[in-house]
């Protein structure tokens, strides 16, 4: 994404990450013409709980950015030309220097998001299972924003589960949690900002409707796990590597589900 805030992520990725991260770090996130090579080496990086977070503000910024976009348009709103919007948007944190990668690399998200959000991985279950329980429990965001931090920090004490599914479980709750922040309406305790968006776009008739706004992000938590635990194939098609590849990866599934979901492409 071309903006300071985006390139204030990509930096922190790379300030904060330290121990196993440094050999996915001293791999370059310019992905170009000698990118092209197979990357093996599917470990997934360690995340701080700053990098969690960076993740969903940095989701909630380029969906906005998406949606700017897409409310000047004209002609009604599909998956197709919500998919022609976000190649115009880079992913977070990875700077391309050959379109044909970026444009792979774009191809491959954009099926395994629909994919995902069609069928879940059976993995992903339980989580979307806890999800709709809270989602259930109440609609007000800060009462949401204590239940999802309680779930983060139980999932991260889970001696059960294993590091991969750990850290896309964890991502799929902070999305779960900036996502509802960005769809609820005010009077939840929300932005505002994706509930205006849908009361003027006639996706919603009422001032309370927050059944289609949670519904929302929940597409969005599941297009960031999707992002995630297919982000093996990413890296071996070329992609990028690293905390800043990884958790671009997982902001632009995020941001794409929630259009698609949100914004009439569904």
């Amino acid at each position: 994404m071309k903006n300071f805030f985006l390139l204030f992520i990509a930096s922190v990725f790379i300030l904060t990450s330290c121990g196993t991260n440094d050999d996915f770090l001293e791999q370059s996130n310019e992905v170009g013409n000698n990118s092209t090579e197979s990357r093996s080496d599917c470990r997934y990086p360690i995340l701080d709980n700053s990098e969690y977070d960076l993740l969903g503000k940095g989701h909630n910024e380029l969906l906005e950015q998406a949606m700017n976009i897409l409310a000047l348009q004209n002609e009604s709103i599909s998956i197709s030309s919500i998919q022609n919007v976000f190649r115009h948007l880079d992913i977070p944190g990875v700077q391309f220097t050959n379109s044909e990668i970026e444009g792979r690399l774009e191809d491959y998200y954009f099926e395994i998001i629909n994919k995902t959000l069609n069928e879940p991985p059976s993995k992903l279950l339980p989580f979307i299972n806890d999800l709709d329980y809270i989602f259930n429990s109440t609609s007000n965001f800060n009462e949401l924003s204590n239940l999802l931090n309680h779930k983060i920090e139980e999932i991260g004490n889970d001696i059960n589960i294993n590091n991969d599914l750990r850290i896309a479980a964890k991502g799929f709750f902070t999305v779960a949690k900036y996502s509802a922040e960005f769809w609820l309406p005010e009077s939840a305790g929300g932005s505002g900002i994706g509930y205006t968006y849908l009361l003027n776009t006639g996706h919603i008739n009422s001032e309370d409707d927050v059944i289609q706004a949670l519904s929302i992000a929940k597409a969005d938590a599941i297009g960031a796990a999707g992002g995630m635990l297919e982000w093996c194939g990413a890296a071996i098609l070329g992609g990028p590597v690293g905390v800043a590849g990884f958790v671009g990866g997982a902001i632009f599934g995020a941001a794409f589900a929630s259009a698609v979901t949100g914004m009439g492409g569904g």
